[in-house]
């Protein structure tokens, strides 16, 4: 169960965006090595704005995941399943229905010499101004090394897109947002 409470210090942001979110679910799963679990899960979301009423949402998250040692110099977790939005209001041109796939991936391996390599990524909803909601995909991976006792060397980058359902209409006519992140760190 989580629970987050979003609020905007900014009132045209307040006014759109404050709202109550919950998360609540069951896991069930088995021990497929004494640091390894196999589970499905079935979870139900609720968003509530405090304001902007129409953007009300009930949804589903429903999936199977590995999480633990999954190796000998492998650990980490592995979800798939999908993700399902309603929109309790209809609003014209927006998106009121949607079911995407969903993942969540997070795997290290502990290389020789105390070197690490991580990979990581999800897919899922995210709140908006400029739609109701956008999907979110993102994929990163990191490797990290210490040289000595207090010093630390890493080396970063990920990729990302933000899909926004439904075109917003502007004076020079539709546009359909898509963004895409592209990050990188030593």
């Amino acid at each position: 169960l989580t629970s987050a409470s979003i609020a905007y210090s900014s009132t045209v942001f307040s006014n759109i965006l404050d709202r109550g979110e919950l998360l609540a679910g069951l896991r069930a799963g088995w021990k497929a090595t004494a640091k390894t679990r196999v589970y499905g899960f079935a979870r139900l979301a609720s968003v509530t704005y405090t304001k902007n009423i129409a953007s009300d949402a009930s949804g589903t998250q429903l999936g199977a995941g590995l999480e633990g040692d999954l190796g000998a110099r492998w650990t980490g977790k592995a979800e798939l399943g999908s993700m399902a939005r309603h929109y309790s209001a209809t609003r014209t041109g927006s998106t009121g229905d949607l079911t995407v796939a969903r993942y969540l991936l997070s795997l290290t391996w502990k290389a020789p010499a105390d070197t690490k390599v991580s990979v990581s990524g999800e897919r899922g909803f995210q709140e908006s101004v400029f739609n109701r909601f956008y999907t979110t995909s993102t994929l990163g991976a990191s490797a990290s090394r210490p040289f000595g006792k207090r010093l630390e060397g890493a080396v970063l980058a990920s990729f990302g897109q933000d899909d926004y359902p439904d075109a917003v209409v502007l004076a020079a006519g539709p546009l359909k947002r898509k963004d895409t992140l592209v990050q990188a760190g030593v």
